[in-house]
């Protein structure tokens, strides 16, 4: 049975278990999303085989890099037999950097060992790289994007939740992203933001799993914190479909309070934000804010950054495009059933 098998031809339907063997650090910089780390030389035995294989020969680096390996093959083994034990038939997929000597000696001994189901990822991490590369440039058109524009506050992502949760397709940009994509965007998601390799691994991973041709999606600028959004999805997105969602101040004042301080947030954590602003809002806006802060007028502050920060500031984006429907709401579920309504009603039919 042939123990290599190509990306595409994975069935994500059935139990998939992925594999990385490459070092911690090569998988902290970017992995398949979802897959496990088990690495089979460490960071520092990898660079000192990295040395020998380019400064003294290639078949020495090779037996040296089987010694290592070969010391934590049998704790790797019980990892593997563990998830086994727990997943029942699950396909386990293994890769490293290449496709090469790593999880090729991996999945050789487990196959060895009766492990029939364990297969080696044809190409390895970097042919999966080049898959993701190509399919966000060039294997978009089978997607129709619903934009969701409308200032800050006005609800867009929990509009984007409730879509997914009644079954329509959605791209969540900030939540590939870990970032809010505002001066607060680290507050809402409290992990660290990812590498622009891997935020690009996890908009494939949603694209590629969708089953949709209609997928909703908030407009965002470019940039999303420190990552940055590939060409091909930038340009497909704002040359879409696109809806502008409205609502009250009032109502927009406490979206966003539910969705930056219904935790408790340490005050520093919003004021370090407030403090970069200056430019924009003025010494003495900027310390009426902090004031704000200190007394927990946590409202008053949302609605003077939206009157006097956000507002100015994404108007002209606002208005640069040319929109299918205006949402006006009250009650953010009712937006939600309307917006379905223009899909099902306008886009559709049409697209």
């Amino acid at each position: 049975m042939e123990q290599k098998i190509k990306y595409f031809d994975i069935d994500f339907k059935e139990k998939v278990i992925l594999i990385d063997v490459r070092t911690e650090k090569e998988y902290n910089e970017s992995h398949i999303p979802g897959a496990h780390t088990f690495p089979i030389l460490s960071d520092e035995e990898r660079a000192e085989v990295g040395t020998i294989y380019k400064q003294v020969c290639s078949e020495q680096a090779k037996d040296i890099a089987v010694e290592y390996g070969s010391k934590k093959i049998p704790h790797i083994n019980k990892k593997i037999k563990a998830l086994m034990e727990k997943h029942g038939d699950a396909k386990i997929i293994l890769y490293c950097q290449r496709g090469g000597m790593r999880s090729g000696v991996l999945v050789t001994f487990l196959r060895s060992m009766g492990y029939l189901n364990v297969f080696q990822l044809d190409g390895g991490y970097k042919e999966y790289r080049n898959l993701v590369v190509d399919y966000l440039e060039n294997s978009l058109d089978k997607f129709k994007f619903v934009v969701l524009h409308g200032h800050t506050g006005v609800g867009k992502t929990n509009i984007l939740n409730s879509l997914e949760d009644k079954g329509y397709g959605v791209l969540n940009l900030e939540r590939c992203a870990n970032n809010a994509g505002s001066v607060f965007g680290n507050i809402v998601f409290r992990d660290a933001q990812p590498t622009q390799k891997q935020f690009e691994n996890k908009i494939f991973r949603d694209l590629v799993d969708s089953q949709h041709k209609f997928i909703f999606v908030e407009s965002e600028s470019r940039r999303i914190g420190k990552v940055t959004l590939p060409n091909g999805v930038y340009n497909k997105v704002i040359s879409e479909i696109h809806i502008l969602v409205d609502t009250s101040v009032d109502i927009r004042v406490k979206n966003i309070y539910g969705d930056y301080l219904s935790s408790n947030v340490p005050s520093e954590e919003l004021k370090d934000p407030i403090k970069l602003l200056k430019k924009r809002l003025g010494n003495e806006g900027v310390e009426k804010m902090l004031k704000l802060i200190d007394a927990k007028e946590y409202e008053e502050v949302i609605r003077d950054l939206m009157v006097y920060y956000y507002d100015p500031l994404y108007i002209k984006s606002i208005k640069k495009y040319e929109y299918l429907e205006t949402v006006t709401y009250e009650d953010i579920n009712e937006c939600v059933e309307r917006i379905i309504d223009i899909l099902n009603d306008k886009i559709k039919n049409n697209y």
